[in-house]
């Protein structure tokens, strides 16, 4: 199962919701981010400065926290400010996980799935040239405020023989249609592991959770 940030989550039940009308729709994206310019200092335990486009949903943080040993990896390419790269050897040092927590604010919000791209990189940030072969476990799940798993799918490993597994786009995690309750609170958690034990790290970009909202 997901190995989930337990304390972010716990921190986040007290904050209240803003009072905001959402145009409902029969197919839209319910909350997704292309993180660029997200201006997270090299190092830092927690991505900052993420804005994200909404829809039936209210994300009420802008930060996204790291689990404990990972860090933003800034330096190396440029291409790391419009990109969570994360520095954190996933082949040798174990996993890395985010949670992402939202709260649907209308009736009728159902989650179908998340897609999102990713590349690989190294210590440094700068993205791998040679194949990582059975790196990039990825575990996508929707928790709700007990910490119940009400979707979850795992993906990979995404590195195959082929380099050009070094990265990819509009990779889909389908997360079985789950109905929302209005006013309740939800976490995205987003987990990278590997079966490899060469060296490898991961970044994400362009994350976006879809669904519907209404009958």
């Amino acid at each position: 199962m997901l190995r989930v940030v337990v304390f972010l989550v716990a921190c986040l039940w007290a904050l209240g919701m803003p009072s905001v009308a959402y145009a409902q729709n029969s197919t839209t994206t319910i909350l997704s981010s292309n993180f660029n310019a997200h201006g997270s200092p090299d190092g830092a335990t927690s991505f900052s400065g993420i804005s994200w486009a909404t829809n039936g949903v209210y994300i009420p943080v802008t930060t996204i926290t790291l689990s404990p040993d990972a860090v933003v990896q800034q330096n190396g390419s440029a291409q790391n400010s419009d990109r969570l790269a994360v520095q954190h050897n996933i082949d040798t040092e174990g996993s890395w996980t985010i949670g992402i927590p939202f709260v649907s604010v209308v009736d009728g919000v159902v989650i179908q799935d998340l897609t999102f791209d990713y590349q690989f990189i190294n210590s440094g940030g700068v993205n791998q040239r040679n194949p990582h072969p059975d790196s990039g476990l990825v575990d996508v799940a929707i928790l709700d405020t007990s910490f119940a798993v009400l979707a979850e799918v795992q993906l990979g490993p995404l590195g195959t023989n082929d380099r050009d597994s070094n990265q990819g786009t509009g990779i889909v995690a389908d997360l079985d249609d789950v109905e929302l309750k209005n006013g309740a609170m939800y976490l995205l958690g987003f987990s990278v592991a590997s079966d490899s034990t060469v060296g490898n790290n991961m970044s994400i970009d362009n994350l976006v959770l879809h669904g519907s909202i209404g009958n």
